[in-house]
């Protein structure tokens, strides 16, 4: 699987947020050197899928900029 099936796959719900962060997890286990909060993971997720109107409306709405 690469990139491109993995997230098509996730905008049709063949996936879920958890197994695409996984994925990414496992690409850059060697060379990561910072852990990301629960909300940068949700942006980063929003930003890579193209939703980024999504996450700054919803952080917006709840409070959380």
């Amino acid at each position: 699987m690469n990139e491109n099936e993995l997230l098509m796959g996730f905008k049709s719900g063949k996936y879920t947020a958890d197994e695409v962060l996984a994925y990414y997890q496992e690409l850059d286990q060697e060379t990561s050197r910072y852990t990301l909060s629960e909300g940068q993971k949700g942006l980063w997720i929003c930003t890579n899928l193209k939703l980024n109107l999504t996450c700054i409306t919803f952080n917006m709405l709840s409070g959380s900029y």
